[in-house]
């Protein structure tokens, strides 16, 4: 035993062929413990030297292709300790990914470089990790290759990566948002570092306001999941800060330019690991960009004062002991600075999510506590302003203003858990919600709002258990229950709610296991969206959020899953069928009738959504691929109607193929939907609205090219292309309106001689176009 260095601890040694006695260079190797991980290499030699800041109990990985991975735990109880440790490795004539063996904590999200991962390996470390974290198995975890490798919007996009996967779904090519299992958007909920996000999207929905770069983790929780988390009647999505500990050892940065934002991360780790900072910011240049143009040839080039911003900061400091003060901060922002040429007259805002968090956590004895706070405030606030552009004669162009609308949720939390069998805690939150302006329901017309003022708020306190047993060597089971209780009786008369949750695991064999899982979820805010169906691209901005009270109902999802998950060498297979039912849905009424200013604006639902879910996953070596199959049923219920909710996706394939080819990556993905359900809107005076959701739009295909040439020297570099909708398919997925179109010349006063035929019109998807972009640092 020896002194280590600084007052560290240390574990060194060397790492030796176990037949020969050779020693093995470039073994891998991660020591993880109290206070996160570092890595090295083993040089020529063999050897190897690790250090870390706090005494404690550490967990040590080695892991070198051809042998079996050697995992153990090492004592380092006092600072100044170092052990020695030489470690014989057995060669090993099997797949690695066929091993039952413990694996490292390897960040998901993290861009994996040469000193850290192979980038080939990402996936399936990811894919293990989860394994171990989740019980059930339609848990569904992000890496930072699917998220480069989906097609995008002009750059990459954690929420279009996520719509790749089975049981995701979107309403058409200019929308990022979710729609998970049949579920409408504000039935994802987003949380980040635990705090909820309220429609975290910029451009009008088009692109992912979170930036991939501040990210350290990205699960997608669509069935049962933990107590601890509350609302997202559909499914939960729960993104991690990315730390400066994750880096291991001194600073790093990284740039990206892409065809719509410019992008820069920069972290960091102190002196003996006492602390690390993260931040990330992006920004696009659409707004400078075209004010260049404009300033050479405005008539041909118009400028677009149109711009956006997003930043996700983070810091970790360790205090005296085993303490930490963890706090991390999000904000991202739209602006509205002018008019648009033929979209926007009269208007100037901004809208946009801040959230803020700290949180103190330790170990006492065998028990690790944290204490929480966080807030989080999403705001749109439009002003009417003098129009700079000529209003054309038909008032085509939309004027939005004057609106506001606030979203807010503060709490304080307190959880104690053992790390990996129990947890217990506790919460207090205020919920509120401000509305005031023009309520417009999503229609291929141009009409006023029917003005609405709507202001709210909700105390609540929290409290949950969980545990995570053992019932016989292959079983496992999980149960919890969460106890939600407001400060008033809301439209149900009761003013507590139980909400129950249990999965069971069972391992059939090493590489098989399987999953059936029940809970109860409730939610307290809702996002009312027009039951009329996919209308867009256009900017709708403005959300009419409502809260739960004694007028407005709780939403109560009831979810059951079954399925499992197959491991075949590097491939990983995944089937499952889930069903869900959801009561007190506040959404736009749909009953069909001309559309007047007394029509009621709301109407109280039901939904009932049911599916299978089929997905196949190589997730090691020079080749990626995926491939998946949804079938999905969503029906509504509202105001005596039964139809197809707008989110009601009943066939979605998607499939990918990644190839690594020295410093060339080429791939190539297929993405084919059935139609999306949507409302007639009949263009007469009045307009009238027709049955609800009783067409659909016609089938979608795309093709989509991936070309990335890069290299990982000191300062590694990639350059990206990507070729959406290689054919030119002309999708047809934005309902505009049904027209009456006369089928004979129209007479000398244009009246039409016979009787008119009415048609529906639809604006196509994105035709063939490319995106390119280059990425500096890692």
């Amino acid at each position: 035993m020896a002194a280590a260095q600084g007052g560290d601890v240390a574990v060194e040694g060397r790492v030796v062929d176990a037949a020969s006695g050779r020693p093995l260079p470039r073994a891998w190797i991660v020591l993880a413990g109290p206070v996160g991980r570092t890595s090295a290499w083993t040089d020529d030699d063999g050897r190897y030297r690790l250090q870390s800041a706090q005494p404690g109990t550490y967990r040590l990985w080695i892991w070198r292709p051809g042998y079996r991975p050697v995992a153990l735990e090492v004592g380092l109880y006092a600072l100044g300790m170092s052990q020695h440790l030489d470690l014989a490795l057995e060669p090993a004539p099997v797949r690695l990914p066929t091993l039952a063996a413990s694996l490292p904590p390897v960040g998901p999200m993290y861009r994996a470089r040469d000193d850290r991962l192979d980038p080939q390996s990402v996936r399936w470390w990811a894919a293990r990790q989860r394994q171990r974290a989740y019980l059930p198995t339609d848990a569904r975890e992000l890496t930072a290759p699917a998220v480069a490798e989906a097609p995008g919007a002009g750059e990459a996009d954690v929420f279009r990566a996520l719509q790749r996967l089975p049981g995701v779904a979107t309403r058409d090519d200019y929308t990022a948002t979710l729609w998970t299992r049949g579920g409408s958007w504000d039935q994802t909920r987003v949380y980040f570092d635990g705090l909820p996000l309220y429609n975290p999207t910029h451009s009008a929905w088009m692109l992912s306001a979170v930036n991939a770069d501040g990210l350290g983790q990205a699960v997608l929780l669509p069935g049962v999941r933990s107590a601890e988390w509350g609302e997202g009647a559909a499914g939960t999505l729960d993104l991690r800060s990315r730390s400066g500990l994750a880096r291991g050892n001194g600073w790093g940065a990284s740039a990206e330019l892409s065809l719509l934002s410019a992008r820069a991360a920069v972290d960091g780790v102190g002196r003996d690991h006492r602390w690390a900072v993260f931040g990330a910011v992006r920004r696009t240049y659409v707004d400078a960009f075209t004010a260049l143009l404009a300033a050479v040839d405005s008539a041909r080039f118009p400028r677009i004062p149109y711009d956006f911003l997003d930043a996700i900061g983070r810091f970790d400091a360790r205090l005296l002991g085993d303490a930490w003060l963890v706090g991390s901060v999000y904000w991202e922002e739209d602006r509205l600075r002018g008019d648009v040429p033929n979209l926007l007259v009269g208007n100037r805002g901004r809208w946009g999510n801040r959230m803020g968090q700290l949180s103190l956590l330790g170990r006492w004895g065998t028990v690790n506590w944290r204490l929480q706070w966080g807030s989080t405030r999403y705001r749109t606030a439009i002003q009417r302003a003098e129009p700079r552009l000529a209003q054309p004669a038909d008032d085509s162009l939309l004027s939005l203003g004057p609106l506001e609308n606030r979203v807010g949720y503060d709490r304080w939390q307190l959880r104690l858990d053992d790390g990996q069998r129990w947890q217990v805690g506790a919460e207090l939150a205020l919920q509120s919600v401000r509305y005031q302006g023009p309520y417009t329901p999503v229609l291929p017309v141009h009409r006023p709002g029917v003005e609405v003022e709507y202001d709210d708020s909700l105390r609540l306190v929290h409290a949950w258990a969980e545990t995570r047993q053992g019932l016989a060597p292959r079983l496992e089971v999980g149960a919890g229950v969460r106890f939600e209780a407001t400060g008033e009786r809301l439209l149900d008369r009761r003013w507590w709610r139980w909400a129950p949750r249990l999965v069971l695991r069972l391992a059939a064999d090493t590489a098989t296991a399987l999953s059936l899982g029940w809970a109860r979820l409730y939610q307290y805010t809702q996002d009312i969206g027009p039951t009329a169906g996919p209308l867009g691209p256009q900017l709708h901005l403005s959300h009419y959020w409502v809260l739960a009270g004694p007028t407005r109902a709780v939403l109560r999802s009831d979810v059951v899953t079954l399925g499992g998950e197959r491991w075949w060498g590097d491939w990983l297979a995944a089937a499952h069928i889930y069903a869900r039912r959801a009561k007190g849905l506040e959404l736009a009424n749909p009953e069909p009738r001309p559309l007047t200013e007394a029509r009621p604006l709301t109407a109280r639902g039901a939904q009932t959504s049911y599916g299978l879910e089929l997905s196949l996953q190589r997730l090691r070596g020079p080749w990626s691929v995926t491939a998946s199959y949804t079938y999905a049923v969503s029906q509504l219920e509202v105001a005596g109607h039964r139809f197809a909710s707008p989110s009601d996706v009943r066939h979605r394939w998607v499939a990918g193929a990644v190839r690594q080819v020295g410093t060339w990556r080429l791939g190539a993905s297929v993405t084919a939907a059935s139609g999306v359900p949507y409302t007639q809107v009949f263009l007469r005076d009045p307009p009238e609205v027709g049955e609800p959701n009783a067409r659909r739009t016609a089938p979608y295909f795309s093709v989509d090219l991936l070309v990335e040439h890069g290299r990982r020297r000191r300062v590694p570099w990639n350059m990206y292309l990507q070729l959406r909708n290689l054919f030119n398919r002309r999708n047809a997925l934005t309902y505009t309106g049904t027209y009456a179109v006369c089928p004979a010349p129209r007479d000398g006063q244009g009246r039409c001689p016979v009787p008119v035929r009415w048609e529906d019109r639809f604006q196509p998807g994105l035709p063939r176009l490319p995106f390119v972009g280059v990425r500096i640092g890692g």
